[in-house]
């Protein structure tokens, strides 16, 4: 009988996924442009209206973005580079208003633009009956249309370049008509001097049908129960709002030439299409436009008009500035590789005198072993008897008695005579004053106090001191610990 066997997969090795994404897709997000959006030290509502944009530009933006207050713009740009992000959107708040800052990385230009009104995106769906919800249609890039910026002036080309790079660009023939579903539209007003800027999302219907036939062509089939006929159902209008067939004018109809998500929304059919907004709304105005990023010269400025003159002091003033800043850098990388020449001579310098040190310990430990004696110790008996009676002759000046002398295991309170010992050198260090002749004291230094007094050796001092201050020649300094 055969047995069906079904593999498993082998524990404890880690399966490998096979890869679900073209490679079509990862050329498009590296050709994508990408942005950081972002705010230093905001307040509240510069917090929100930087959550807004990230909506706006998604999916090539960082929405996770977390700025610390010790971070400073110098960090995003040196972290833009590896991830390949284009451009900055930094939203700053000051006292007269908001500002918004577009710049392009890493050499410019820079946009800054002072928004003079902001809808957030949950207002504009509080006024709506019927609002989207922010999903599916985050996936892909939205589609830039812009209106009225026709013009040859250096402010307005500069205006229209910049958010045109900021997003991906597309190719008519060959777009998939599926993959638009937000539409981002500029609006240049001229005569208020400002620029308005709308977020909104494509709906295609299919036109020519009521909301009772939409709902058979469904997949869902609606409850029929309490109608004798379909064409009860398709005549009284079906179940749901009629606000879909609203768009009945003939501006919005127009014929696919693919087949697009919805009902009844065939290629090379009719179909009408809707703007839905989905938020926030921005009203912008230009201020200024910088040569490089956050800085160098400024082309335009709306409160500022320069002479020619003017233009050439600023520019010469920072032209100084940078070689200043350019000499500045030289020297500190000189300065750096001459202590770092310097630290690398003196580790040779140390480990050379190290080596001579250890060759000249090696040879006189060779020495020390061909035969050369050591320093005879103190040990016997008859050499301790014979230093203390040195001692003895030269402090009292007299022979030692045989009995007196200190021999070695034996305590000194044990000896005979001990107090008579002690004595005769106490009287002997009386009568001579100071510190006595005794070598054990000569060349040293004595703990100075008010009044010290001298005395033998062993017995301890005697009379004879001098007070602190008189000048003679044995009088002892401070003692050193």
């Amino acid at each position: 009988m055969d047995v069906l066997r079904v593999s498993h997969p082998i524990r404890g090795k880690r399966r490998k996924k096979t890869r679900t994404q073209s490679e079509t897709v990862d050329k498009e997000f590296e050709a994508a442009p990408k942005t950081f959006v972002l705010t230093q030290h905001g307040s509240s509502q510069t917090n929100e209206l930087v959550k807004d944009f990230r909506v706006i530009m998604a999916p090539y933006t960082a929405e996770k973005l977390r700025v610390r207050k010790k971070n400073v713009m110098r960090d995003f740009v040196h972290m833009a580079g590896p991830l390949g992000v284009t451009h900055m959107i930094n939203f700053t708040k000051t006292d007269v208003g908001t500002n918004m800052r577009v710049g392009r990385l890493p050499r410019g230009p820079t946009l800054t633009f002072k928004v003079n009104a902001y809808c957030p995106l949950r207002e504009v769906q509080k006024s709506q009956s019927r609002p989207r919800s922010i999903g599916s249609q985050m996936r892909k890039s939205a589609l830039l249309v812009l209106n009225n910026f026709s013009g040859e002036a250096l402010e307005t080309k500069l205006v229209t370049r910049t958010f045109q790079n900021m997003f991906p660009s597309i190719n008519v023939s060959t777009v998939d008509l599926k993959q638009l579903r937000r539409i981002v539209l500029l609006h240049n007003d001229p005569e208020n001097d400002c620029i308005h800027m709308r977020h909104f999302e494509i709906c295609v219907r299919a036109s020519g049908l009521n909301k009772s036939t939409k709902q058979l062509l469904k997949k869902d089939i609606p409850d029929l129960t309490k109608y004798q006929d379909v064409a009860d159902f398709v005549l009284q209008g079906g179940e749901g709002y009629e606000s879909d067939v609203s768009d009945a004018g003939a501006d919005n109809k127009v014929v696919l030439p693919q087949t697009v998500a919805g009902v009844g929304n065939k290629g090379n059919a009719k179909s009408a299409i809707r703007l839905v907004e989905l938020g926030p709304r921005l009203e912008l105005s230009l201020l200024k436009i910088e040569e490089g990023f956050c800085g160098g010269d400024v082309l335009y400025h709306k409160h500022v008009q320069k002479s020619s003159a003017e233009v050439k002091a600023s520019k010469k003033k920072r032209d100084q500035a940078k070689s200043l800043k350019e000499q500045r850098k030289k020297t500190q990388a000189d300065n750096v590789a001459r202590k770092k020449d310097e630290k690398e001579a003196m580790r040779k310098q140390s480990q050379a005198q190290q080596k001579a040190y250890n060759a000249k310990k090696a040879n006189a430990d060779a020495d020390s072993d061909d035969g050369v004696e050591a320093p005879e110790t103190l040990n016997s008996d008859d050499e301790y008897e014979d230093n203390d009676a040195e001692y003895y002759r030269q402090e009292v000046g007299e022979e030692p008695d045989a009995d007196m002398m200190l021999r070695k295991g034996i305590k000194y309170a044990d000896r005979p005579n001990a107090q008579a010992y002690t004595g005769k050198v106490k009287e002997a260090g009386k009568k001579k004053g100071g510190r006595g002749n005794n070598p054990r004291f000569q060349g040293k230094e004595w703990r100075s106090g008010d009044k010290r007094g001298g005395g033998g050796g062993g017995g301890g001092g005697g009379g004879g001191g001098k007070v602190r201050g008189e000048t003679d020649d044995y009088m002892p300094k401070k003692r050193k610990y």
